[in-house]
């Protein structure tokens, strides 16, 4: 290929170098050649009926150096010809060259996609439109018809495998026939990628306009070979072919009707039952790019009503919908009364052929999952398609309809291809941060939304049918009466069938998508000047609080972060308003209460989904040691954070939430107080915790869900708390001794994640404390070093209670990565030590120094 190049673009300049009466003799030539060379390259794929079906790759022509060649003299004979006033005489002759060069990369283009292209092969028809449909009739460059069949490779494997090289070929004459269809291959593609570019380049810079045969042809292949090629990089060469074709339309009267043909053309073959068929290349992006080609190239982008990319957006929204009997149930349900299906959709005000109310959806005999598995794959393309946002934007809320419709289809791959497409909207519309990086709390950020969020009134006043068809969406995955909406307390712990299986258990309902939009927008509370954003809203509240009882853990997961987003701020003169803060805190402590003396799981779930609300509630707000003083919610948080008294009566889940929700509060009052001490309660509730993993872990024959995680809960707010406190300059030293010797029993737990889990958290912050300790200077180094003694020695015994595990019934083996971290711990410690004290020998406790030296070697040979 570099060979290939390097000669194209030395011929090139050869060209700009000759004067301009050879010009043109030397084009043409080149163009015989590349006619002769390209002929001479699709007879030797030509397989014999009689043959064995093998070709010999020293005698294949490769022909995309050529066309290179061709492709850069055409993009400088145009200024060369300007440059040097060409006479009017030979304009004729020149537009005939580029005529034949056209024709040629056709031609080029054919005889690659007869070795590289899923060829369709259910009738001899179609194999004659790809081999001759495209040929500008009367060319010079028109390919013979032969009776033999082109050869055609399965290109899945061969050079897309990453192991294919260490392949060894049972013989010599199987690895020879190996690599000569290797060459053929990667001839075919560049051939292809190079014919493209320069059948495009033949028809933008003919000198006068382009004959109209030519332009269609040339269009009608483009699109054979997005379609059909198995390779991504052909098709985008087809792809930016296409567009700069579609391109060259808009500047000449005759030729302004080929986009909307090809469009047409497009739209047939993913619609059609005869026609319709798997894409070939993944998320239908042959047929995406195809379209996308037509709809960037119409100067109407912009436009308030009508063109083509319009038209088309408003045909692809319509596939990606189900039949028209079952969207007509569906409207049913989600519009009010009053309202038509004209005012749920956008999309059927931008049809220029005005399709009525009856024929606005697919009827049931015309419907086809692949057309709509096409349809949404290219709305994804569309949406994600920078240069078509102007007139994307104004059906983005279709396609977050459409999408969440998807959800609940039956079929698995509608399911996947609406992922995608809610997926491409939210990235493009809702939040351009895939990760939502977390907001400083000062701007009441919940910690899961980006600063670059739409808000919910921007967002429903651009697409105004959208509120009213999530809450629609909501209710519907809910399945709540308007009784259970009117009396959450009700509905919040009944058992419903909430255990029992359904016929539609198979498919998830469409609520965390719902709940994740909800999520991703920008808090309420940010929107203060805008007095109808909570009016927006607050109708979302109640549903979205129905699904903190749902059975799935995703679910009430984001259910609490939308809570949190919907909230309208910390209270103050609005503090009885639905979504103040301060409101939603005390209806979650008072549902919490009710929860206490239930059973079901029902209820477990509800008390879980209750407890992340008041978590989310309180990381969002500014201030929220102010909010945790209330007396019912602190006492319902401290009930559950102490596993309800210690008698586990709820699930190891709840205490794990609110153990977190209660030491993100704590760490705000200790902010704001002045002495920075850790309350009592909470200090006991975190080692309880622990006490109670430790004392699970001993009885093998407990199972208990959740316990893993509350276990990790507790070792590392345990060893947080326990860390500030023997690192802090006001702590006395019975105190410091009391916490560094409960360190030591949470990194020597009984109990795999208490001790993982602190381990980690002790590592996190020592190398900060070790560093402000060592740049203290107003303290003598002697009494430094005595201050991290203890630290060191509580280490090395902490090393080797690790090194000391052995593989018994019921327990773990040394556990490396622990290993690993305590000893950069513990050589951070003795290093400062050292440093401070200037002093031989280190606090290393009881342990000896043959000891010391046996528990290295043995660390060492762990690796």
């Amino acid at each position: 290929q570099r060979e290939a190049d390097t000669g194209g673009r030395m011929l090139a300049l050869l060209f700009a170098a000759l004067p301009a009466n050879e010009r043109q003799e030397f084009l043409e030539e080149m163009a015989n050649l590349a006619n002769d060379r390209i002929t001479m390259m699709g007879e030797a794929l030509v397989v014999e009926a009689s043959s064995d079906g093998t070709v010999d790759h020293r005698l294949l022509p490769l022909a995309y150096g050529l066309l290179h060649a061709l492709r850069l003299m055409l993009k400088q004979s145009r200024l060369l010809s300007d440059r040097d006033g060409m006479i009017n005489d030979g304009t004729r002759r020149y537009s005939r060259a580029y005529e034949d060069i056209a024709a040629i990369s056709s031609r080029a283009i054919q005889t690659s996609l007869a070795v590289v292209a899923d060829l369709k092969k259910d009738s001899d028809e179609d194999e004659v439109d790809i081999q001759q449909d495209s040929v500008a009739p009367g060319s010079s460059a028109e390919m013979p018809k032969k009776s033999a069949m082109p050869l055609n490779v399965n290109t899945g494997a061969i050079g897309a495998n990453a192991v294919y090289s260490s392949i060894k070929a049972g013989d010599q004459e199987a690895e020879e026939q190996r690599y000569a269809m290797q060459r053929i291959i990667m001839g075919s593609w560049l051939l292809t990628k190079e014919a493209c570019a320069t059948l495009a380049t033949a028809i933008v810079d003919h000198p006068s306009s382009p004959p109209a045969p030519l332009v269609e042809s040339a269009g009608s292949l483009l699109i054979s070979a997005m379609v059909s090629l198995k390779h991504q990089g052909a098709a985008f060469a087809a792809h930016n072919a296409l567009q700069l074709i579609a391109l060259a339309c808009n500047s000449y009267e005759a030729l302004l009707c080929f986009p909307e043909q090809w469009a047409k053309r497009i739209l047939h073959e993913i619609t059609s039952r005869e026609t319709v068929r798997d894409s070939t290349l993944r998320r239908s992006t042959g047929f995406a790019l195809g379209l996308l080609s037509l709809m960037r190239t119409q100067p109407s982008l912009s436009a308030s009503s009508g063109g083509l990319s319009q038209d088309i957006l408003a045909e692809i929204i319509r596939f990606s919908l189900p039949s028209a009997t079952i969207m007509k149930e569906n409207l049913q349900k989600w519009t009010a009364s009053g309202e038509s299906c004209k005012d749920t959709f956008v999309f059927s005000a931008f049809s220029s052929t005005g399709r009525s109310s009856s024929s606005l959806f697919v009827s049931d005999d015309s419907y086809e999952i692949r057309t709509r598995v096409h349809a949404l794959n290219i709305l994804r393309l569309a949406i994600l398609d920078a240069p078509l946002a102007p007139v994307v934007n104004k059906i983005v809320g279709d396609a977050f309809m459409s999408a969440i419709i998807g959800y609940s289809d039956a079929s698995w791959r509608v399911r996947s291809s609406a992922t995608m497409v809610f997926a491409a909207a939210m990235l493009r519309v809702v939040d351009a941060n895939k990760n939502a990086s977390a907001l400083p709390i000062d701007q009441g950020g919940s910690g899961k939304t980006s600063g670059a969020a739409i808000t919910a009134v921007e967002l429903f006043r651009c697409y105004p049918p959208l509120a009213h068809f999530l809450q629609a969406a909501l209710k519907e995955g809910i399945s709540a009466t308007e009784a259970d909406f009117e009396t959450i307390d009700g509905a919040m712990f009944a058992a419903g069938n909430e255990g029992q299986s359904t016929s539609a258990d198979h498919v998830h309902p469409a609520l965390f998508p719902v709940l994740l939009l909800l999520s991703r927008l920008q808090p309420v509370a940010q929107s203060f000047t805008d007095s109808a954003a909570t009016d927006l809203t607050d109708p979302f509240v109640k549903s979205v609080m129905l699904c903190l009882k749902h059975r799935h853990h995703k679910v009430r997961v984001m259910a609490a972060r939308a809570l949190s987003v919907l909230c309208s701020g910390d209270g103050g003169d609005d503090a009885h308003s639905l979504s103040s803060r301060s409101h939603l805190l005390s209806r979650c402590s008072e549902l919490l209460t009710s929860s206490m003396s239930a059973t079901s799981s029902t209820a477990f779930n509800a008390q879980h989904g209750l407890l992340l609300a008041v978590q989310a509630l309180l990381q969002s707000s500014a201030a929220p040691q102010v909010l945790f003083e209330d007396e019912t919610l602190f006492a319902t948080v401290q009930y559950l954070a102490s596993w309800c008294n210690g008698t586990g009566a709820c699930p190891p889940l709840c205490t794990k939430i609110a153990l977190e929700a209660w030491a993100h509060a704590e760490s705000h009052r200790r902010a704001k107080s002045t002495e920075h001490v850790f309350d009592l309660r909470y200090l006991q509730a975190v080692y309880a915790a622990v006490d109670q993993m430790e004392v699970l872990s001993g009885d093998t024959n407990s199972a208990v869900v959740g316990a893993a995680q509350l276990g990790a809960a507790a070792g590392m707010l345990s060893c947080d708390a326990s860390f500030s406190i023997i690192f802090s300059p006001t702590t006395d030293e019975s105190k410091r001794a009391l916490h560094i010797s409960n360190i030591e029993r949470l990194l020597t737990s009984k109990c795999y994640d208490v001790r993982l889990h602190a381990t980690k958290s002790f590592k996190k912050g020592i190398w900060s404390k070790v560093d402000e300790l060592l740049s203290d200077t107003s303290v003598e180094g002697h009494k430094r070093a005595a201050f991290l003694s203890p630290v060191c020695a509580m280490l090395v015994r902490a090393l080797r209670s690790e090194m000391e595990r052995e593989n018994s019934k019921g327990g773990l083996a040394p556990h490396p990565p622990t290993l690993r971290r305590l000893s950069r711990c513990a050589v951070e410690c003795l290093s400062a030590y050292r440093s401070l004290c200037e002093c031989p020998s280190l606090p290393v406790g009881e342990t000896s120094a043959e000891e010391l030296w046996e528990m290295v070697m043995n660390m060492r040979e762990l690796g």
